[in-house]
């Protein structure tokens, strides 16, 4: 993997954590039901994402397939 594909897949990382943890907080804090409906559709949706960057980084097409699977 070149060194850019490899800063790449990290920072997506760092930054799907982060989108992830901003859901959780939405979930958990969120004043009406709608706001906790939209921050578990946005944590589901960062979650696929989050395989994806893995299946990437590592080169194994195991996380693709759970990534589908959490999309179904």
């Amino acid at each position: 993997m070149s060194t850019m594909l490899a800063w790449s897949v990290t920072i997506a990382q760092a930054l799907l954590g982060f989108a992830m943890a901003c859901a959780t907080f939405r979930i958990l804090r969120g004043p009406r039901a709608q706001d906790r409906v939209v921050g578990f559709d946005s944590l589901y949706v960062n979650a696929m994402l989050l395989l994806l960057v893995f299946g990437i980084g590592a080169g194994s097409t195991l996380y693709f397939e759970a990534a589908l699977m959490v999309a179904l």
